[in-house]
């Protein structure tokens, strides 16, 4: 009888050390970003160089990028997070301090995310590369990704570009 009552102790012992790993490593992959009110004096907030923009003609074999400053002119932490495009044939990187985010596409990384300083500089380097799944004619494509400033929490970069052969 001893013997099934260690047993069994040291089963939910390690059912308990399982599911505390668990909860640990989905807090730790996707941390919730401070939430800030619009009225807030002390809120995030971000400021793009341009969310619309035209890569003009180009050839299927062609990789055109377009670099956009993003900038936390806020008063708190802006945190920048989910990043995504809306075909695999548009890439990005984030590039912070000279150093370069992975690669993000269609897939999104949840387990990304950077907080820029109120005053901090960030740049999206915005890849367009036609090859991958070919088109001809005016093409529109979309980055997007999420952000805690309460004004502007989903961030969305438009761009098109006239591809031919």
């Amino acid at each position: 009888m001893k013997k099934i009552d260690t047993t069994l102790i040291v089963i939910i012992i390690i059912t308990f050390v399982v599911f505390a790993g668990i909860i640990f490593a989905a807090l730790k992959l996707n941390p919730e970003a401070k939430k800030y009110s619009a009225s807030d004096s002390t809120k995030p907030k971000i400021e793009i160089s341009e969310d619309n923009f035209d890569f003009g003609k180009m050839k299927t074999t062609e990789i055109k990028t377009k670099k956009v400053a993003i900038k936390n002119i806020g008063g708190a932490g802006l945190d920048i997070r989910n990043f995504s495009t809306s075909c695999d044939c548009t890439y990005l990187f984030v590039i912070i301090n000279g150093q370069k985010s992975p690669k993000f596409s269609m897939a999104n990384n949840p387990e990304w995310s950077r907080e820029l300083a109120p005053g901090e500089n960030a740049e999206l380097e915005i890849a367009y590369e036609p090859r991958i799944m070919p088109v001809e004619g005016e093409v529109s494509r979309t980055v997007l990704f999420s952000t805690n400033d309460p004004d502007k929490t989903e961030v969305e970069i438009n761009f098109k570009a006239d591809v031919s052969k």
